[in-house]
């Protein structure tokens, strides 16, 4: 039976003149093709099949391809990748080889023409990690120089393992964090929702009948008929200016003060500050164990664990650190002059330097302060939920109070 034998359009680059090359020749698959690639001596940066398959295919709309345009790569895309990664560089797989594998698979265009520019750099004579350098918004300075300190210590497959764990941490955390603000999101949304119908449907058809009436409205009712007066009649000016206001505020709390204000904020709500404390202290901690495990100056490291720090005080507060040490404090010591470390964690940071065993204290500590986050997470969401039922409460209490007092009012003239 007669093979079948197609075009194979290439662009490969050439090891020895760093020159690179392209053309079409005949093979009967595309493995074929990559193996005449290199018996020229040549690595293949992309590889693809013309011809009339090729030219003259499907009229229709991908729409999976059209959506896949659009997709973002996310944190979990890489984490996937860098875990990966680390698996095919301790199974001894070159860099180059382990991203041909992923540009050759995904299907998401953004990350295959992120991984074939990473692949085109290494090959151009780039290391991996100044090759990642240039992905800023995907791989912080973290992420950079504790890779570059695999590549100088010959252990990169660890190091991408550690950061895919610290990575994969951060992520839990987040969730988690998440999944405890959806709940009062949703019931502050649907409160929002019932008060807007209130105000449009309800309310309107009292003020009708107390009208009618005759009914003196209490100042409070009055108010209430005044907010539904400006929802119907000037909803054109009223609901852009509600969304305008939303908008502002989270604008100006992207702004220093704002941010500020909010963190300070944050620090003094009972029960709240305790969360928004052990999540940061866990990211520095978290942090400074992967850089200080990885083979990075502690000094160095310190400023790194600072910097995934969130909360403008905290950070202010733990900036100070490395200068202290620096000069020959010892980094128990000042963490402990901070006063925003817990002292669980000063203890075991403090036996680790004693000890030598500096590596497992970090660890340790981090296993602490993930624990202890999942623990004043939950004691958060048992002290919402009241909080929520007595907000509902109030507003309840004040539309009801609203509607029915002229209503008592009526009653009391009658008797």
């Amino acid at each position: 039976m007669m093979m079948m034998m197609a075009n194979f359009e290439y662009k490969a680059i050439d090891l020895a003149s760093k020159e690179v090359r392209q053309g079409i020749f005949v093979a009967s698959n595309e493995l074929q093709a990559r193996q005449k690639i290199r018996e020229m001596n040549l690595v293949p940066l992309a590889l693809k099949e013309v011809g009339d398959k090729a030219a003259g295919g499907s009229k229709g709309i991908d729409l999976m391809g059209l959506f896949a345009g659009f997709q973002k790569i996310g944190r979990k895309d890489v984490i996937a990748f860098t875990r990966n990664m680390a698996i095919m560089v301790r199974g001894g797989i070159p860099l180059t080889e382990g991203l041909l594998y992923f540009e050759k698979f995904s299907t998401r265009p953004k990350f295959k023409a992120m991984v074939a520019q990473l692949r085109g750099d290494i090959l151009g004579g780039d290391s991996f990690s100044n090759a990642l350098a240039r992905f800023p918004k995907l791989y912080s300075g973290v992420f950079i120089n504790i890779t570059r300190a695999g590549e100088l210590s010959g252990e990169l497959d660890v190091t991408l393992e550690r950061v895919a764990d610290l990575l994969t941490r951060q992520e839990k955390i987040k969730g988690k964090v998440v999944s405890a603000s959806i709940y009062p999101i949703i019931v502050l949304c649907l409160v929002g929702i019932v008060l807007v119908v209130i105000f449009t449907f309800v309310l309107p058809s009292f003020a009708k009948i107390y009208q009618q009436m005759g009914v003196e409205l209490p100042a409070i009712t009055q108010f209430m008929i005044l907010i539904s007066d400006l929802l119907r009649n000037w909803w054109y000016i009223s609901f852009p200016t509600i969304f305008a206001s939303i908008w502002g505020f989270l604008q100006f709390v992207k702004t220093p003060t704002g941010r500020r204000i909010v963190d300070t904020v944050n620090l003094r709500v009972p029960v709240l500050k305790e969360v928004v404390s052990y999540l940061n202290i866990s990211q520095f901690v978290s942090t400074l164990a992967v850089c200080f495990n990885s083979g990075i100056p502690i000094t160095e490291a310190l400023n790194y664990a600072v910097a995934t720090v969130n909360n403008v005080l905290l950070k202010v507060d733990l900036e100070g650190v490395n200068n202290q040490v620096q000069v020959g404090k010892r980094l128990g010591v000042a963490l402990a002059e901070t006063g925003v470390i817990p002292e669980l964690v000063l203890l075991v940071l403090a036996t680790g330097e004693e000890s030598g065993n500096l590596e497992q204290s970090l660890n340790t500590a981090q296993e602490y302060l993930e624990k202890e986050i999942n623990e004043r997470i939950e004691i958060l969401m048992a002290f919402m939920e009241p909080l929520l039922l007595l907000f509902l409460g109030v507003v309840v209490g004040f539309v009801a109070l609203a509607i029915y007092m002229p209503m008592f009012s009526m009653y009391e003239n009658m008797n």
